[in-house]
């Protein structure tokens, strides 16, 4: 260490010698150009702040062990530890070894060492001691401040657990050396549960004497065993005598024998390879060295894991931690080690070893060290060997395969733009064709009809005559129109024609689509119906964008339905006003999936009218436009049926009642109104139940509400409300009364509430016995009658004297935001509007 400081002082004179002598230089650089400068100038900073030897060799670190330096754990100990001080640059070490071993640990040989140790030390200052075991541990306590000044601790390898609790933690830190005794035992009775009695081989070093009284307090862990312990007042030979005649009742722990009866030195090799060579039984241990040795194996403490921990704490002191801050370690970092000859000497599988365990020796298993890839590759040859049977065998089917993949595809290139029931060219193909004409200048007459009360021909005939009429119309347009471009059917009993506008009028096509109507329908039984349609008609030259061509004509089409049907009307300026609130509607909806933004929804209360009580809510949609105005739900689902959003408005719907539902009292039930083009969405059923059952909530709490409207009685609409209905989500019927349903539709739908029309509460439109016969109806259906609009006192007592058991209106509450209507007793009291 002095030869270091005069190197630091010898180079720090002369850097200093170069900086005046440089910086004197600097300062006749104005006649030198700017590349010699920055040359200068580079020059200088490097022989002015380059650093000098590191600090850390500043510290002086003394190693104490108790033992020899050829002893493997100490060995294992001193070189961890001193590559792990290197690293970070803690080279000035003092190693020294007590040998107690070899001399023992008595008063006479501690005085000598603190002699030698005295004199050597007396005028060096330590940083740190790292003391090895317990004899390095106890002869520093002893003689810390005469001869070690006080200077900070780490130990190692101390077995003495409980001289945690009485060291100064300002002085002393270090790695407990925690045997796994209790682990080591069990292993004993694991492999063999005969074991009645345990040999324990401890000498009377004070090592061993430390590590007895450790194990020692856990034999009552252990009431059925017996516990004998070796103390080495035997000679060796008479205990390889004993150990060899053991039987299979008796297990052997192997702790230290430093010498026998006749005070010979053991050694540590000599002592554990005798022992473990003459047992019978197996031999285990507690020290990875012993496995060396011959024992067979056990749960071993490692030397150099043990080092590590002792210089991670040694590294922070001499950065400047203090030692009350490092915890002691004092837990167990064993391993499991084995050795295989030893296994295979006393039959032990190493199945039934700890499965971490590591053997010694142990021959090489393919299967065992590559069972993985093994059967990854046995897999995949598998699996090739299959796929190349079955490409055998589809290349020799693959013309067969090949003319029937045409086939199909001829098929499904009609299907998806044909109308299986009338041959007509369907919706698909309809807007294809708008598509395609979009940058035309060619102008076209579109006209979109369907028949007049379609409804009452199904009520009446059955829907089996119904498809007979719409293939029969089919067939007349088909025929009859000679300058139609195309026909095509929408879908149910719409149909759109398509005229080229050359040399033709809107009357002319008008009247020619109506004379296809003059003559009877026939249907079964030869029985003649009277089939009428209405329409509505547009130049596609009037259009912006062609594809608006059915939003115009359903306009027009309503019109003439609202004149009396039979008849085709054009569409005219007059329609703009209502064409406008589609379009802002529209636009007000794709802005409001544009930005991210939810659609609002409210809940209204509906009580039991008996008691008043709340035993439900309706959620209802909420839509307003930037101006704060509001937008007519019926208007918001058209504009998303129309921009293509209504599936965007489902899902919306879902999440918003299953925030509802998990705010609201269990014991309510919600409604949610859909429309027909909602429902028939292809997963509209798979997608509610994923919303509920990603939400938690009770999808039994659900009622869906349909729209008494022409599509009630539409076959593939019923399979679909039965579908709700077989997956116990129960449907109410709206506004029911208001002209569309009969009695065969109310017996074939799975409804469980039906919820009148309000024009039969609101002021008494109806009389008291009209409504009373309803809900007499309703109820021997096996429906909940729900009466809507209740606004006013009279309306409540007309409905609860008819005999109506759900209300539901102003004179209980007006809709509501969801945390508002939540919080809300239960109990309504009627509110005064």
């Amino acid at each position: 260490m002095g030869d270091s400081r005069l190197k630091l002082l010898n180079f720090g004179l002369v850097r200093w010698y170069f900086s005046k002598v440089l910086n004197t230089v600097l300062r006749r650089l104005i006649q030198v150009d700017s590349v010699k400068k920055l040359l200068y100038a580079f020059m200088v900073s490097v022989l002015c702040y380059a650093p000098t030897y590191a600090h850390a060799d500043e510290h002086n670190v003394l190693i104490l062990n108790s033992y020899h330096s050829s002893f493997p754990w100490t060995d294992n100990l001193v070189n961890t530890i001193k590559n792990e001080l290197a690293k970070s640059g803690y080279h000035s070490l003092d190693i020294e070894f007590m040998d107690t071993k070899e001399y023992g640990f008595g008063e006479e040989y501690i005085q000598r060492l603190r002699s030698d140790y005295g004199y050597k030390f007396k005028d060096k200052t330590l940083s740190l001691v790292i003391a090895t075991d317990d004899n390095a541990l106890n002869f520093v306590r002893r003689f810390h401040n005469e001869i070690f000044k006080n200077s900070p601790v780490v130990f190692v390898g101390v077995n003495n657990i409980a001289l945690a609790d009485v060291l100064d933690r300002n002085l002393f830190t270090g790695v407990f050396e925690v045997e796994p005794f209790v682990e080591n035992i069990d292993l004993i009775l694991k492999t063999n549960p005969k074991v009645k009695k345990i040999l324990l081989i401890f000498d009377k070093t004070p090592t061993g004497e430390a590590r007895w009284d450790t194990i020692s307090t856990t034999f009552e862990q252990y009431p059925n065993i017996t516990f004998e312990r070796i103390y080495g007042n035997e000679k060796l030979g008479d205990l390889e005598h004993y150990v060899n005649k053991l039987t299979d009742d008796t297990g052997i722990i192997f702790g230290s024998y430093y010498s026998d009866a006749s005070n010979r030195y053991v050694s540590l090799a000599e002592g554990a390879n005798r022992i473990s060579t003459a047992s019978s039984q197996p031999v285990y241990a507690m020290h990875e060295q012993l496995i060396d040795y011959g024992v067979t194996g056990g749960k071993v403490i490692n030397a150099k894991k043990s080092g590590l921990l002792a210089a991670n704490q040694a590294i922070k002191i001499l950065k400047g931690t203090s030692t009350a801050e490092i915890d002691m370690v004092k837990e167990d970092i064993g391993s499991y080690i084995f050795r295989y000859d030893r296994l295979v000497k006393y039959d032990i599988s190493p199945s039934i070893l700890p499965s971490s365990s590591y053997i010694i020796g142990q021959p090489f298993n393919p299967w065992k060290e590559y069972w993985l890839q093994i059967s990854i590759t046995s897999l995949l040859l598998t699996v090739l060997l299959i796929t190349n049977i079955a490409l055998f065998k589809n290349i020799r089917k693959r013309e067969s395969i090949q003319n029937q993949l045409e086939k199909t595809n001829l098929l499904l290139d009609r299907e998806a733009n044909i109308d299986t029931l009338t041959g007509l060219k369907n919706r698909f193909n309809f807007e294809t064709w708008l598509k395609s004409i979009k940058y035309e200048s060619s102008d076209y007459i579109v006209v979109y009809i369907d028949i007049d009360q379609f409804k009452l021909i199904n009520d009446y005939y059955g829907h089996k005559t119904g498809d007979s009429i719409v293939s029969q119309v089919a067939d007349r347009l088909e025929k009859n129109l000679p300058h139609a471009k195309s026909v095509f059917r929408i879908g149910g009993d719409e149909f759109c024609i398509v005229f080229p506008a050359d040399g033709l009028d809107q009357n002319e096509v008008s009247s020619s689509i109506i004379n296809c109507f003059n003559h009877p329908y026939y249907v079964e039984d030869e029985a003649s119906v009277k089939v009428t349609v209405s329409g509505g008609m547009i130049h596609t030259a009037q259009l912006s964008d062609s594809s608006d061509s059915l939003k115009y004509t359903d306009m027009a089409l309503y019109q003439a339905k609202s004149a009396g049907g039979n008849k085709i009307l054009p569409y005219v300026q007059e329609y703009d006003s209502n064409v406008a609130q589609l379009n802002n509607a529209s636009a007000h909806v794709q802005k409001l999936i544009r930005e991210q933004r939810d659609f609002d929804f409210y809940v209204q209360p509906i009580v039991e009218m008996k008691t008043r009580q709340t035993v439900g809510y309706e959620m209802l949609l909420r839509l307003t436009y930037d101006d704060g105005s509001s937008v007519p739900p019926p208007l918001v689902v058209r504009a998303c049926e129309l921009t293509g959003a209504i599936h965007t408005l489902t899902v919306e719907t879902f999440k918003a009642a299953c925030r509802f539902l998990a705010i609201s009292d269990p014991n309510t039930f919600l409604t949610i109104n859909l429309s027909h083009a909602q429902l028939m969405v292809i997963d509209v059923l798979d997608e509610l139940e994923a919303q509920f059952r990603t939400s938690g909530q009770d999808i039994n709490r659900l009622i869906i509400e349909i729209t008494e409207d022409k599509f009630l009685e539409e076959p593939t609409f019923i399979d679909t409300l039965n579908e709700f209905k077989a997956r116990n989500i129960r449907l109410a019927l709206d506004d029911f009364g208001s002209g569309y349903s009969s009695l065969s539709c109310l017996k074939s739908i799975p409804l469980y509430i039906s919820k009148l029309d309000k024009r039969f509460v609101t002021h008494q439109a109806y009389s008291k016995e009209s409504l009373t016969h309803l809900c007499h109806l309703c109820s021997s259906l096996g429906l909940r009658v729900l009466a809507e609009g209740i606004e006013d006192l009279s309306d409540y007592e007309l409905c609860l004297q008819s005999g109506v058991e759900l209300g539901q209106g102003y004179y209980f509450s007006h809709p509501l935001p969801f945390e508002q209507a939540a919080g809300r007793s239960l109990s309504i009291e009627s509110t005064t509007h």
